[in-house]
């Protein structure tokens, strides 16, 4: 693939949305490939979720829901504990690679 076609140059102005929804989960999928696709759930050092994986979201399970009623809608949910310092690590580094192709 020509990387010419990704230049600002060939557009007057271009606009970029990134949508971090499940960014702690996709951290997690692309740390573990293994868990890609499953449901899974960061959290639970204070009994929520903090994230939920795709998968888990198809089942019901969203941000904040308690622990217990995420396992009652999916028993074979897998629950990480949140990674931060990894997160923000993944975080710098996407952008890094978003700044070199915005002004």
């Amino acid at each position: 693939m020509n990387d010419a076609i990704f230049t600002l140059h060939r557009w007057p102005r271009a606009i970029l949305h990134v949508d971090g929804d499940a960014f702690f989960t996709s951290c997690e999928e692309v740390l573990h490939p293994e868990l890609r696709g499953k449901p899974i759930v960061t959290g639970g050092e204070r009994g929520i979720v903090a994230c939920a994986s795709y998968a888990a979201k198809a089942l019901g399970i969203r941000r904040a829901v308690s622990l217990p009623e995420a396992k009652r809608l999916c028993p074979d949910l897998v629950v990480l504990p949140s990674d931060y310092e990894t997160y923000s690590l993944l975080s710098r580094r996407m952008f890094n690679v978003m700044r070199r192709f915005t002004p």
